[in-house]
């Protein structure tokens, strides 16, 4: 606010001072008064000059606002973003790539045939034949529920809390469909996949989760 009351007086008076000694040398008002030729001119400078320095100051102390805000807060977001990536990851002993793939194209073969991929995504997700988990052992349903819970626990994070502060300090972030696509899908994780119907929830998390990790990653993560 004080750098455009600057410009907004000293632009006009720097313009009529200029126009007062341009007026002024054609009546010849300077001839033998070289200390008031030299002050006018250096008002005039000043005039256009303080505004002009102010400026160029100001946008280069917002760029570097900017850029040190931008670093705190890829510090901040990189983390998650890599924790989120090793709940994928670690969970299916894949990359984030091939992972989507495989999720698209079993969700895609369960469309045209709802019995053709189901041991395709069983051994995907670790389930058996009736939608548990085939690992053997009495605790292995809660683990794999906390996993759920964990990750949507973790897309809260990112995109709960972090997507605010991104819009805040105005740096890249995904787009708001996005965001809305994953926090349903991740949720509708939480229910099981005991259907066919669920079973296509599970594969569209799995692929959107992957989306969002991997563009989070090429924004965010150095």
């Amino acid at each position: 606010m004080p750098v455009r009351w600057v410009v907004y007086v000293c632009l006009p008076l720097g313009t009529l001072v200029a126009c007062v000694g341009v007026y002024g040398d054609s009546q010849q008002w300077w001839e033998h008064r070289n200390f008031l030729t030299n002050l006018v001119s250096s008002v005039t400078g000043l005039l256009f000059g303080a505004p002009t320095a102010l400026i160029v100051l100001s946008n280069l102390g917002d760029a570097q606002t900017q850029a040190r805000e931008e670093r705190k807060f890829r510090a901040v977001v990189g983390p998650e973003v890599l924790q989120l990536e090793a709940l994928l990851v670690g969970r299916f002993d894949m990359g984030l790539t091939e992972l989507k793939h495989q999720a698209i194209s079993i969700r895609r073969a369960l469309d045209e045939d709802r019995n053709a991929d189901f041991q395709r995504y069983n051994t995907l997700m670790g389930y058996d034949g009736g939608g548990q988990v085939s690992t053997i052992g009495p605790d292995i349903n809660l683990r794999h529920r906390k996993w759920k819970e964990e990750m949507v626990a973790q897309w809260e994070v990112i995109d709960g809390g972090l997507r605010t502060r991104a819009v805040a300090i105005g740096v890249e972030w995904l787009p708001s469909l996005w965001s809305i696509r994953v926090r349903e899908h991740v949720r509708r994780m939480l229910t099981g996949a005991s259907r066919v119907s669920g079973v296509r929830a599970e594969l569209e998390g799995l692929e959107w989760l992957c989306v969002v990790t991997l563009r989070l990653k090429e924004l965010h993560v150095v």
